[in-house]
């Protein structure tokens, strides 16, 4: 719940729309936008782990190696995805919401 409202929150404060508060979770995100390469990345790009089941946990890509997210046992917090627990769960989805700024 803590990490829908904060990829919900960050998006809006860039004029991203993601839908009604209710209506977003991370099955409904990785739905969205455009499929990227991993090698493609770029900051804000959404990032997808499978940790309790397949696309488990999302977090908001930050650049080198790091994202954003929300963990139970850190709270919100800046993680590395190349080492350790999140490189062995990241599945290479990676969603860049598309929009167009007014």
């Amino acid at each position: 719940m803590i990490l829908k409202i904060n990829v919900h929150w960050a998006f809006s404060q860039v004029g991203v729309k993601l839908g009604e508060l209710t209506s977003v979770r991370t099955e409904t995100l990785k739905h969205l936008g455009t499929t990227i390469k991993v090698e493609d990345m770029q900051p804000g790009d959404l990032v997808f782990f499978d940790t309790y089941k397949k696309d488990g946990h999302v977090g908001i890509y930050l650049g080198d190696g790091n994202f954003i997210g929300a963990q139970s046992s850190t709270g919100v917090a800046i993680a590395n995805m190349n080492d350790g627990y999140w490189k062995e769960n990241f599945n290479h989805r990676v969603k860049r919401i598309d929009y167009v700024k007014k």
